[in-house]
């Protein structure tokens, strides 16, 4: 990964555990930031591994950053810079060749509380129910369904995380085969924040009324080096925003 100025940069430095869940296999590593005599902090590492994989990282930093610039909940993001030794535990555990390189990471955020969809939709604010959802429609995120909620309670407001699915479809055509407003009606319906979102169906415009000027980071994506991937997530956000009516009424469809 290149080097990105306006993210964080921290170092790894002590030895981490590796969460056995989840395609992307994160570790939990102790890190120092770079240029700072602050504490040291744990972070989740999501290490990158062959081209597949690449591409869902820089999915999911760009996911992540559009859904903080949206006014959603999300861990900060930063560049965690993995050493050899560390490197080196890491492919054994996971059994996968890890470099010693630049990864993702995101601060370690202790004391969640999961989300689940039947008990909790009351417990969700209208702001956070709608927004999360809409905005999962809007960059094809398939991967928030009430099998696999990818958000928690932080005391009483919602967290999202998990973003590497984001843009799924102008990656990997064969897994969206259909036009893009039917796939964002199929997201909301199928959405772990469907039922709290059809409490406050009447009001869903407003509510999402910031996802109408989102718009990919230009400095991020060129440091990033991904640039397809921006480029065809930009075009994508405005699409949607030039359609904006019709956007809206296929995720209130699926919500209802």
């Amino acid at each position: 990964m290149h080097n990105v100025k306006s993210i964080d940069h921290w170092d790894a430095v002590d030895a981490p555990c590796v969460i056995d869940q989840g395609s992307s296999r994160p570790v939990i590593m102790r890190c120092a930031r770079r240029g700072s005599d602050g504490p040291d902090a744990e972070m989740v590492v999501k290490p990158v591994w062959g081209r597949r994989r690449l591409v869902d990282v820089h999915a999911e930093l760009l996911g992540t950053l559009l859904a903080r610039s949206s006014g959603l909940l999300v861990p900060d993001p930063a560049i965690v810079h993995v050493p050899a030794r560390l490197a080196e535990y890491v492919t054994r555990s996971l059994k996968r060749p890890v470099d010693p390189a630049a990864h993702l990471g995101f601060a370690y955020i202790p004391g969640l509380r999961t989300f689940q969809p039947a008990e909790h939709a009351r417990q969700v604010s209208a702001h956070d129910a709608c927004i999360l959802l809409a905005f999962d429609a809007m960059v094809l995120n398939t991967d928030r369904p009430t099998t696999n909620v990818n958000c928690a309670f932080r005391g009483r407001d919602l967290l999202a995380f998990d973003m590497e699915w984001a843009f799924v479809g102008l990656r990997d055509p064969t897994l969206t085969r259909h036009p893009w407003l039917d796939v964002a009606g199929q997201i909301a319906h199928t959405h772990a924040l469907r039922a709290a979102a059809a409490l406050h169906v009447r009001e869903m415009e407003m509510h999402i009324e910031p996802l109408r000027t989102i718009h990919v980071n230009r400095g991020v994506a060129a440091e990033m080096g991904c640039k397809a991937l921006y480029e065809d997530a930009e075009n994508h956000l405005n699409i949607v925003q030039n359609k904006w009516a019709a956007f809206v009424q296929a995720i209130i469809r699926g919500v209802m």
